[in-house]
């Protein structure tokens, strides 16, 4: 199995992108001096189908929102019923329940001439109907502010807030009578400089997480603040447009992740700092092919002298290619060191990979499916996981104001520990009343 990742890894690496690349290579158009211009709804269509299927806004089936000043507010209503079969995650005892999510959330967005402005609220309240210890509810609120400083120059800041609940699947999963409830906070600040075929990115971002304590049915209770930890990352990127459309970029990140409990209730220090540098390709071929291709190294180093440092190999894909006019794939693969307080497991290097389909049956008719492979290496011990996933999903928009959709989820973890293994089908439906 780890082989056949492996190879399933090398050949999307190298094989997807040159594949795509020697279809979407540009040539030369012919010089038409008699050809008619198009009209502006010809050229509107047109721009329309250059964006991934899954994206798109047809004017006909998309809500027209609230004006207000310089922005345009789009508030929401989104009623979902789901049914699961294995509520817990559980590798034996399956229980299955329904259900019943009610989502209000909102969306503005400003129309200024220059500079632009994002806000987004979310609250989601989740009733099972038989195990009600699961019901919960969850927010998320972010702003992104984007100042353009000069023609060639931009600057994005973004504070976020949410409130969320612990997978019943994770490895740092209390097993509690209620799932564990987990905040974060951030800010992140990101901005580009490009004149020309010159291209410098930078990013940089803080998130503070902490977890409440859960209670297990004997009455104990679980200490999780031993997870509360603050998250700091920085990136630079700087590129080069090679031929119009492909920029070669070289790439360097830093992380410092610090906890807030000096030693966590095991007894260890689980502060690190890691850094990651990459080369890779930036592709934007209008209408066809946009993403990121690159290889690199990657380091994590502990605090804790009985973790070894983490040092590895990294390769990263991030592709959207519009196949034809009606039909998108999309491809993802990336390597990341995950944090956890599982027993003396200095952290998890996770590979995940996705491959992702969406098509166009009509104009309001959008169907799609995705296959993706997780594979975790919990360092330190022998314990690997891989969780496989399947997702068949359909959105229907009768008019500007409603939008009807199903969708079904497969996960399934296979686990070099026993207990460990899960499968869980789901299956939702949803009604989504915009204005």
């Amino acid at each position: 199995m780890k082989n056949a990742f492996r190879l399933i890894l090398c050949s999307t690496v190298f094989g997807l992108p040159f594949a795509v690349l020697a279809q979407t290579t540009p040539q030369p158009a012919p010089q038409d001096q008699t050809a008619p211009q198009a009209s502006p709804g010809q050229v509107a269509d047109q721009k329309l189908r250059e964006q991934e299927v899954g994206e798109r806004k047809q004017e006909s089936y998309t809500a027209q929102g609230i004006r207000f000043g310089g922005f345009t507010i789009n508030p929401n209503l989104e009623l979902r019923e789901k049914f699961t079969d294995n509520v817990y995650s559980s590798s034996g005892d399956r229980r299955s329940d329904y259900i019943t999510v009610i989502n209000p959330w909102v969306y503005a967005k400003s129309d200024f001439s220059v500079h632009e402005v994002e806000i987004y609220g979310s609250a989601e309240s989740h009733r099972y109907a038989e195990y009600k210890n699961e019901s919960d509810e969850l927010y998320n609120i972010y702003a992104r502010g984007k100042f353009d400083v000069f023609r060639d120059t931009w600057i994005a800041i973004k504070p976020m807030f949410d409130r969320a609940k612990e997978d019943r699947g994770s490895p740092d999963a209390a097993n509690g009578v209620k799932p564990t409830r987990a905040y974060s906070r951030s800010l992140e600040l990101d901005g580009e400089y490009k004149p020309g075929a010159t291209w410098l990115r930078f990013d940089a971002g803080s998130k503070v997480m902490s977890f409440e304590n859960s209670m297990l049915g004997n009455g104990t209770s679980v200490n999780n603040h031993d997870r509360d930890r603050r998250e700091d990352k920085a990136g630079l990127r700087a590129g080069y447009e090679v031929v119009p459309g492909y920029f070669a970029f070289v790439e360097g990140r830093y992380n410092q992740r610090e906890y807030d409990q000096t030693l966590d209730d095991g007894g260890f220090n689980r502060n690190s700092q890691g850094t990651e540098f990459r080369v890779g390709a930036s592709i934007e071929l209008t209408g066809k092919l946009k993403g990121d291709v690159f290889l690199g190294y990657m380091m994590q180093e502990y605090d804790d002298a009985r973790f070894s440092k983490l040092q590895e190999p990294t390769a990263g894909i991030g592709l959207r290619w519009n196949v034809t006019p009606l039909t998108t794939v999309k491809t993802t693969l990336q390597r990341t060191v995950e944090e956890t307080t599982a027993g003396s497991v200095a952290g998890l290097l996770q590979d995940f990979i996705e491959l992702g389909i969406d098509h166009e049956l009509l104009r309001n008719l959008v169907v799609g499916g995705s296959v993706s492979l997780t594979r975790s290496e919990y360092r330190g011990t022998s314990r690997e996981d891989d969780l496989v996933g399947a997702k068949l999903k359909a959105l229907y928009r009768p008019n500007q104001n409603m939008q009807i959709g199903a969708e079904y989820t497969y996960n399934g973890r296979d686990s070099s520990r026993d207990t460990g293994e899960y499968l869980t089908n789901t299956l939702m439906a949803k009604v989504v009343l915009s204005y």
